[in-house]
């Protein structure tokens, strides 16, 4: 339900060493396909991986337990920065994440997906975004599954 602390520095070291291991991948796998020999810098690949390892973290820790009713942590438990507050539930930011992940748990066997709670983009990029579960209609005003 939670990123606890532990949880939290695995994800960051993953963030952390990706880059590297991203563009040695990349500049071995299409180098000899297409010519592609640049590689971003280090520093550059840590500047875009580091927030998004940090909003990563943030975010779950703030939107899966409100998702599922569940009270926040303690900073000494985990990263959650974000005072709990009604009117963020009413946004169009969390109520998308919120059918996101209301289908995630709805749609099953060979139509399971929305796997990523905070960056559905991934969902969309490896083809396991769900807009509509069959068999169920879903009210994301009222928060309510039918």
């Amino acid at each position: 339900l939670y990123f606890i602390w532990p949880v939290t520095f695995s994800i960051m070291l993953g963030f952390f060493f990706g880059p590297i291991v991203v563009n040695f991948l990349l500049n071995m796998l299409l180098s000899n396909v297409c010519g592609y020999h640049d590689q971003l810098s280090y520093a550059t690949a840590l500047s875009y991986a580091m927030p998004l390892g940090v909003y990563m973290n943030i975010a779950w820790n703030y939107v899966h337990p409100t998702l599922h009713l569940q009270p926040g942590l303690d900073l000494s438990d985990g990263l959650d920065l974000i005072p709990r507050q009604n009117w963020i539930t009413d946004t169009a930011y969390y109520n998308f994440l919120w059918k996101n992940h209301v289908f995630h748990h709805l749609c099953v066997g060979d139509n399971s997906g929305n796997f990523n709670v905070t960056l559905p983009a991934a969902d969309w990029l490896f083809g396991t975004y769900r807009t509509e579960c069959d068999g169920y209609k879903v009210d994301v005003q009222k928060k309510k599954i039918y």
